[in-house]
């Protein structure tokens, strides 16, 4: 499996401005916002059914650190995409292919090459998404590896989008509010990041893959994602029951 950097470190420490020239704000500018509707959904998405949380889960030495009474863990489904995008979900049935390009040039892995094919209209459309439980209190990054070829067009974004709901199964068009990441420049792999804390009432996510295009832009645009994170550091004492035996 590709193991380019490690994600926590990548996520609490690392800031990466991905901005080139003067278009758009820095890459590492973090937004929060009230989302509307989606205005092109017309009923409630259907997602992969959300994965709790493990207590055992560092025991998993590549995926999760035990550092100083603190579980982290990468709570994504096959966040690096080696074979395919089993564990995401298309509501929309967007342009979405697995492709052999992969963010650290390995043989074996490869990356997720998704299309925002709609006009552009200056917002981020989510192509991959996957439904998470999250807890009330706990420490969340999220991000990922995005490539840009330089043949797509010129001010296209790459986002990672997370939509906070008051459900656990992120049923509901409103989020309690949203979070996103994004960067841009063409033609070399960029690392995306954020963080956050879950408040109260806060108790799923949704994680967006997605391309925003320039108003007015008509041409389709490709982004290559790869090393997708979400990452949750969670203090030994307030596991309490919320976890489950594997």
């Amino acid at each position: 499996m590709t193991r380019l950097y490690d994600p926590f470190v990548a996520a609490l420490d690392q800031t990466v401005d991905h901005a080139q020239g003067d278009e758009g704000p820095g890459a590492n500018e973090l937004a929060w916002q009230k989302l509307p509707h989606n205005s092109e959904c017309s009923e409630q998405p259907t997602w992969n059914e959300p994965r709790p949380m493990k207590k055992t889960i560092f025991l998993a030495p590549l995926f999760s650190l035990f550092l100083g009474g603190t579980l982290t863990a990468n709570e994504l489904d096959n966040p690096e995409f080696d074979t395919d995008l089993s564990g995401w979900s298309n509501p929309s049935g967007r342009p979405a292919s697995w492709d052999s390009l992969d963010a650290a040039d390995s043989a074996t892995s490869g990356s997720a090459m998704l299309t925002n094919e709609l006009p552009g209209s200056g917002g981020a459309v989510s192509i991959l998404s996957q439904c998470i439980s999250i807890i009330e209190g706990a420490d969340y990054s999220f991000g990922a590896m995005t490539f840009l070829p330089t043949t797509e067009p010129s001010g296209t974004w790459a986002r990672v989008v997370v939509n906070l709901l008051d459900k656990p199964d992120c049923s509901g068009f409103d989020p309690v509010r949203s979070i996103f990441q994004g960067g841009f420049g063409q033609g070399s792999w960029l690392q995306t990041s954020g963080n956050f804390a879950a408040q109260s009432g806060e108790l799923s996510a949704v994680v967006n893959l997605s391309i925003q295009k320039q108003d007015g832009v008509e041409a389709p645009a490709s982004v290559h994602f790869d090393n997708a994170f979400f990452i949750v550091s969670l203090p030994d004492e307030i596991f309490g029951d919320r976890f489950q035996a594997p």
